[in-house]
């Protein structure tokens, strides 16, 4: 998941994102609500029009060059009876308005624009609309993985209004960090649930300690015999993305940087392996407990060390892995540079990993860690050492499907186009 420290300062303490509405704002809403006839209804489409109609000029104003699409809209199905505005794109996003006339300390979602995959969107943004006042305020916004996860983890069940009561302190309040999304990450960075609604389980999370596996490239194969296991048939193969080409320079991460080919990957934005005490937003939160119980158990992992994650679904089960990278200092009796790469792979919605899951890193030469999970565990976790003109690609497997994550490779020589973490006008990590 795409992870950042909510904030939890009172929202009257802040000063939201308030848009204007013109007059001829009414017209067009009046206009769409009269597509119905029943009142309560005519009514809701009716605000639920000024809310798409005030986003959509907020994102204008903020940002003229990203384009809002309300073409597939579900404002404009023949049924639209929710407290929602479904299905509009902001760039290559799916973006959800939960619409509120009186907001309160919780937010109504409706539940079909949780579990229905055709409704479902990247991110939900609630949208309080004040007609009287001829303004709408944009109060926060929720990206679709934490809002599952914080459905789960306080047991939400829907209620008596068909929806699940969110407390409003859940949601990020930064609307710069929507269009900071919007703009510089891949819609692949948050996995939706594909159409035929079969999302995987979600389990509370269970404490875990991880354990470690310590590894060079100078180190002989492990468990050499499971190279010769048979091959995957063709349409396995087929499903397996094609990354021998694909080399990821995680170098660039140490200076809050990624390249183009590590966002289109699905890779966030890196961050510092350490806990942040300020508010803002880490792609890298959601392992915060597994780094701290390596530190704890006296693993060596520098302040300096930056990470990333990437979310996978595979096997039907959402996952989430981090790359933890850091320049190994010289010793007395070596004198070429070396790199370490740490990976830890987990379950996005927290709890233990499937058993029968295999994680597999490689260098050139040979398998270097491969292990097949046979206990209940929160955590893989394995940290390689190796050269700098040295790779390592690493390779899940699960119920019969590959995913090939791609090559990684440590050269801090090689700065091609990136994409820079601190923007202009956008809260640095």
């Amino acid at each position: 998941m795409v992870s950042y420290a909510k904030n939890k300062t009172k929202f009257s303490q802040l000063l939201p994102e308030s848009i204007w509405l013109e007059a001829e704002d009414f017209e067009e809403a009046v206009k769409i609500s009269k597509r119905v006839t029943d009142e309560a209804h005519q009514w809701q489409i009716y605000l639920n029009s000024l809310a798409l109609i005030g986003f959509e000029r907020w994102v204008k104003q903020r940002y003229p060059d990203l384009s809002v699409n309300r073409d597939s809209c579900s404002l404009f199905e023949s049924v639209n009876m929710t407290e929602a505005v479904c299905n509009l794109k902001v760039g290559e996003f799916k973006v959800c308005l939960l619409v509120v006339e009186e907001l309160g300390d919780k937010v109504l979602v409706p539940k079909v624009v949780v579990d229905l995959p055709d409704l479902v969107g990247h991110f939900y943004v609630v949208v309080e609309v004040l007609e009287e006042e001829e303004r709408v305020i944009l109060r926060g916004f929720l990206q679709y993985d934490e809002l599952v996860n914080a459905r789960s983890a306080v047991n939400l069940e829907a209620g008596g209004e068909g929806g699940y009561q969110l407390p409003l302190s859940l949601f990020d309040s930064e609307m710069n960090h929507l269009l900071f999304y919007s703009r510089y990450l891949a819609p692949s960075a948050i996995l939706l649930p594909v159409d035929s609604g079969n999302t995987s389980e979600i389990d509370n999370h269970t404490e875990n300690t991880p354990q470690i596996d310590d590894y060079s490239s100078n180190t002989p194969g492990i468990d050499k015999e499971t190279e010769n296991r048979s091959q995957m048939d063709d349409s396995q193969a087929e499903l397996r993305p094609s990354l021998v080409k694909q080399v990821i320079n995680v170098a660039l991460w140490l200076g809050g940087e990624i390249d183009e080919l590590t966002r289109n990957l699905g890779w966030g934005l890196p961050a510092p392996l350490v806990a942040a005490a300020a508010s803002g937003f880490r792609y890298t939160q959601s392992f915060d407990t597994a780094i701290a119980q390596l530190r704890e158990r006296g693993i060596n992992i520098p302040p300096q060390a930056s990470g990333n994650c990437r979310k996978i679904y595979l096997g039907e089960i959402h996952l989430e892995i981090l790359a933890g990278i850091w320049a190994l200092p010289p010793t007395s009796d070596e004198s070429i540079p070396r790199w370490s790469l740490l990976l830890i792979l987990g379950r996005e919605s927290g709890g233990f990993l499937p058993k029968g899951i295999r994680l597999q890193v490689k260098d050139i030469n040979s398998v270097l860690y491969n292990k097949v999970l046979e206990t209940d565990d929160c955590y893989m976790v394995v940290r390689l050492s190796a050269n700098l003109d040295e790779q390592f690609t690493a390779t899940i497997e699960l119920q019969g499907k590959e995913l090939e994550l791609g090559t990684f490779a440590f050269n801090p020589n090689q700065i091609p186009g990136t994409i820079q973490t601190n923007w202009s006008g956008f809260r640095s990590i």
